[in-house]
């Protein structure tokens, strides 16, 4: 399984997620953006429409941000 989280510095649910996945023993690859203009562009990038950090990918599909997190198949 290949988990990609995206996420912001100083952004509490980014800190949740990756701390959520760590205790529930996954591994995951973290992609850090530390301005606004990356993170516009990756927003862009998405096929879900998104304005928020964390973003949550699994075997490249979309999961979502970290309440979508906890409502995936993960748990």
């Amino acid at each position: 399984m290949n988990i990609v989280v995206h996420t912001e510095v100083n952004n509490p649910f980014c800190g949740m997620a990756k701390q959520w996945l760590d205790i529930n023993n996954y591994t995951y690859e973290e992609i850090v953006y530390n301005d606004s203009h990356s993170i516009q562009g990756f927003y862009e990038s998405c096929v879900k429409p998104t304005d928020k950090l964390p973003q949550i990918f699994v075997d490249n599909i979309h999961i979502g941000g970290f309440d979508d997190l906890l409502r995936s198949d993960l748990v």
